[in-house]
């Protein structure tokens, strides 16, 4: 309470004095109550294991207020030098908005469309911030758009592109704790997100190509606007008034701005800039963005699904790759990649329906041999000779070309647990002796279900392959790592930070007689198909 008193406070001294124009008025709004506030609804909402950015977050929102001055500073000073050191300072502050909003989505995905508004409006406010550097330093003298443009620009992406997205991901995190159906929710979150790019093209390609995207845009906020009135009709109280206000605003204004938009391609211009800033931008700061901020700092809807924290293996590729391993680490020989596929039993996956040999093969590895036939996907194909000569010189994921008959050796290493049980590390090789890869398998549980973690060292981090057991339709085994089931998904890890990657993982495992098992093992990247094996597993 004492820092948004003294927010205001603050900024009504710097009204009084320096008597900021319409676009700075905006500007200096946003950097000391919207921003802020801001932060406070995703702190407050936040329900994410505790990460890097999540705690420079917190730090930030400590010392916010010192940020916005420097942003106020910037805006007041006639010197440009010294106006954009205090710029760079507001700018930090934006870059670590944006980096929070980064490392969730990264380590989440694209999972649920409500987070990935928040996290995408987190992203955009440092574009903000890079145009509100970009309007200190008159840069209208270097590039081609007017200094009005720059400046409205900067008050766009701190208003339109990180307000906006973050109020539709609350909308859309309260009507899933209700319940409501989300299958039309993906296409609202891709149209909001997709409108200040919109609006930037059409302001670079100007009539009348312009008010056709405002239009587009338009027509997603009024979505999101009907729907927020319609959820804000079921509330009560002050909570009700705002989210039915704020809405009703935003419609004005949207409406405004494309009078303006279409004025410039089809009519005497009606709506000036001036008019703009003072109707559009002052309606959408004090009367939209400050009420539903308000509103939605009361409603507190969490995210029903927390960013998980993966945990990885230690082992790390300069020390521990292949040959390595042997050397760095403290390991003793063992015969199976698991001890039981009955710990693995849960709602999704019973462990007794598995063939006896498909279950046989994790938990008494050393009696089988395999042989692969592997295939290499267009466009992938065209570039294997460069990942294979990369590949080799790590002793890391080094698939083969075409057939390959495969030796190993499976070693537990005691001292890799780091939040994992300990590993069985699997040293795979050809049978003349060629590197494939060594994989660290363990596990860990995430909500009663227990997943197949497996590391991969590289140079100075790891690739972790996080597999879900499912029955197939016989007796079959499936693996998946799509993204698409809880922690499942393929994720890299550099230091501290964790992401998840856009490759997706499968392998089906079956029994086709007393001796023989077929594995498919398939890897895509963005749907697109990056390379099978085809595995022929023999019982010796």
């Amino acid at each position: 309470m004492r820092k948004d008193l003294l927010s205001w406070l603050l900024l009504a001294v710097w009204i009084f004095f320096f008597r900021p124009n319409g676009i700075e008025l905006a500007l200096g709004f946003a950097v000391m109550i919207i921003v802020p506030l801001t932060m406070r609804v995703l702190l407050r909402h936040s329900n994410t294991s505790i990460r890097f950015y999540d705690q420079m977050l917190k730090k930030l929102n400590d010392w916010i207020i010192c940020f916005s001055i420097a942003g106020l500073l910037a805006l007041s000073l006639s010197e440009v030098w010294l106006a954009l050191g205090f710029a760079l300072i507001w700018v930090a502050a934006t870059v670590v908005i944006a980096l929070h909003g980064f490392s969730q989505l990264a380590l989440k995905g694209f999972r649920d469309a409500e987070e990935v508004l928040i996290y995408i409006g987190c992203i955009y406010l440092a574009v903000g911030g890079g145009w509100f550097l970009l309007s200190i330093g008159k840069a209208s003298s270097f590039l081609h758009y007017s200094q009005t443009i720059i400046d409205l620009t900067a008050v766009h992406f701190h208003y339109s592109a990180f307000v906006l997205p973050i109020v539709c991901g609350m909308l859309g995190r309260s009507l899933r704790r209700m319940g409501s159906s989300m299958k039309s929710f993906p296409l609202l979150a891709t149209g909001i997100i997709a409108g200040p790019i919109l609006v930037a093209l059409g302001i670079e390609l100007g009539p009348p190509v312009e008010p056709i995207l405002v239009l587009v845009y338009i027509f997603f906020v009024f979505w999101f606007a009907l729907i927020t009135i319609a959820y804000g009709l079921s509330l009560k109280g002050f909570k009700r008034v705002g989210l039915i206000l704020s809405s009703l605003i935003l419609m004005t204004t949207m409406v405004l701005s494309y009078l303006y938009s279409a004025g410039l391609a089809w009519a005497p211009v009606r709506l000036t800039i001036p008019d703009m800033v003072r109707y559009h931008g002052m309606a959408n700061a004090f009367g939209f963005a400050l009420i539903a901020l308000w509103t939605w700092n009361a409603l507190a809807p969490k995210n029903l699904h927390s960013v998980p924290l993966v945990p990885v293996s230690s082992l790390r590729g300069a020390k521990y790759v292949q040959d390595k391993l042997l050397v760095n680490a403290s390991v003793k020989q063992t015969d199976a990649l698991i001890d039981s596929w009955e710990t693995y039993t849960n709602k999704h996956f019973d462990s007794t329906k598995l063939a006896p040999l498909v279950a046989e093969f994790h938990e008494q590895t050393h009696l089988f041999t395999m042989e692969a036939e592997v295939q290499w996907h267009k466009p992938f194909k065209w570039v294997q000779k460069p990942i294979r000569l990369l590949t080799k010189k790590m002793k890391q994921l080094h698939i083969p070309t075409h057939h390959a008959a495969m030796d190993g050796m499976i070693y537990t290493v005691l001292d890799d647990m780091n939040g994992r049980p300990q590993s069985n590390v699997w040293i795979r090789r050809t049978k003349e002796g060629e590197p494939i890869f060594t994989a660290a398998y363990s596990s860990h549980i995430r909500e009663g279900i227990r997943y197949n973690n497996i590391g991969l060292p590289l140079p100075g981090g790891i690739m972790t392959g996080v597999l879900m057991p499912k029955n197939d339709e016989h007796n079959g085994l499936l693996l998946l790592g799509d993204g698409g089931s809880g922690d499942a998904g393929v994720y890299l890890s550099f230091g501290s930070f964790t992401m998840r990657t856009p490759i997706e993982e499968t392998l089906h495992l079956i029994q086709v007689n007393s001796t023989t098992l077929r594995a498919n093992h398939r890897l895509k990247v963005l749907g697109l198909s990056f390379v099978t094996l085809d595995y022929t597993i023999i019982k010796n």
